[in-house]
C-alpha cells in the first residue's frame, strides 16, 4: 500500500513538472488562453454533475441550480467553514 501511494506521488509530481514546464514555453496569451480553456472545462464539468443530480433538469434551470450551488461555496469560503486542503 505504501509503495502505491508513492508512486502516485511521483506521477503527480512528474504530472505537475511537465505542466510548470510546458506553460513556461507559453507565450502569455497561449497561458492566457488555456487559463480560459481550463475555466471552460471545469465549468462545463460542473454543469455536467448537475446535469446528472437533475436530469429533468433544462439548461436554464441546471445553469441556475449550478449558479446556487457557487454561491453557497463562496458564501462557505467567506464565513471560514471550509479550508482548502492546501491550507490545512
Amino acid at each position: 500500500m505504501i509503495s502505491d501511494a508513492i508512486s502516485l506521488e511521483e506521477l503527480h509530481s512528474t504530472i505537475f513538472r511537465d505542466q510548470v514546464l510546458q506553460a513556461r514555453r507559453m507565450t502569455e496569451e497561449e497561458r492566457f488562453r488555456a487559463g480560459l480553456e481550463q475555466g471552460d472545462f471545469s465549468a462545463g464539468m460542473m454543469l455536467s454533475g448537475v446535469k446528472m443530480d437533475f436530469p429533468e433538469a433544462d439548461d436554464r434551470t441546471a445553469l441556475t441550480i449550478l449558479r446556487q450551488r457557487l454561491s453557497i461555496l463562496r458564501r462557505v469560503e467567506e464565513q471560514g467553514h471550509f479550508i482548502p486542503a492546501e491550507a490545512a
